[in-house]
């Protein structure tokens, strides 16, 4: 027993350490993009998608550091609050596809929302990978005091000097490009969204099972202490009993000594 406790509170410490990196991963990646992000947007609910972001970064990182720190110590309670907030997250993810599936929501929907709320390095770093220049290509930047990043361009080095002897814009928005790469990698992102729900789960049962094992193991240790009681007072009741008897008994004879008395 002390072997599969043991066992399951190893589990339970890598998968809370791997959520608490993955939490903190995504926190970290909410504050870089703060930059670009009105913190008053996400109070009023106008950036979801960092929103989202902030929301279960927060949960992963907590229920990692609770799991962690729950099965060291074999804390119930908290790991019964652990419980809680797994169970709300899983909720919250799952509530999260209905509500995009109730709502309607497309592909062109959430590459308009992503746009507006990450920052200048991740769009530049898009525009390079995808060989695109803004949302919806140059004319974007029409009304822009602020110059076009180089990684809208085009570059042609010379294979002598290795230096750049032209630059040309790419006319081509990033609008089409990230609907095609969103739509060919749906298949995997629904796979390992699926993935990520089951680990949480197995996750659960691990703790519903650790539970149970400290509850049985509590449950020993106080029907071993009520044994040790009822012995203890088993023994101090017969060692009681005994100069009772005795004085019993001496009396008796004493009485038979007095009643004997007036015969001689």
């Amino acid at each position: 027993m002390k072997i599969l406790s043991f066992f399951i509170r190893l589990i339970i410490v890598y998968i809370g350490f791997s959520l608490w990196v993955f939490g903190c991963c995504l926190l970290v990646y909410v504050v870089w993009s703060l930059n670009s992000v009105n913190i008053q947007s996400i109070a009023t609910g106008e950036s979801l998608i960092t929103s989202t972001q902030l929301v279960f970064g927060s949960l992963s990182s907590l229920i990692g550091l609770i799991g962690i720190y729950g099965s060291f110590r074999k804390h119930s309670s908290l790991l019964k609050v652990l419980v809680f907030l797994i169970v709300l997250m899983i909720s919250l993810e799952i509530g999260t596809f209905v509500a995009l599936k109730a709502g309607n929501v497309k592909i062109i929907d959430l590459v308009e929302q992503g746009w507006k709320e990450i920052n200048n390095q991740s769009k530049n770093y898009i525009q390079k990978e995808l060989k695109c220049c803004g949302l919806s290509g140059l004319s974007e930047f029409a009304s822009k005091l602020d110059p076009i990043d180089e990684s809208c361009y085009r570059k042609k080095f010379d294979p002598n000097t290795g230096e750049i002897v032209d630059k040309e814009p790419f006319r081509i928005g990033c609008k089409q490009k990230l609907i095609d790469w969103f739509q060919t990698k749906s298949k995997a992102f629904l796979i390992w969204s699926c993935l990520f729900i089951s680990f949480q789960i197995f996750y659960l049962v691990m703790i519903l099972i650790l539970l149970k094992l400290l509850q049985n193991a509590l449950r020993s240790k106080l029907n071993l202490k009520d044994d040790v009681l009822n012995v203890l007072e088993h023994q101090q009741s017969t060692s009681l009993s005994l100069p009772l008897s005795s004085t019993s008994t001496i009396a008796t004879t004493a009485t038979n000594v007095t009643g004997s008395g007036p015969s001689l």
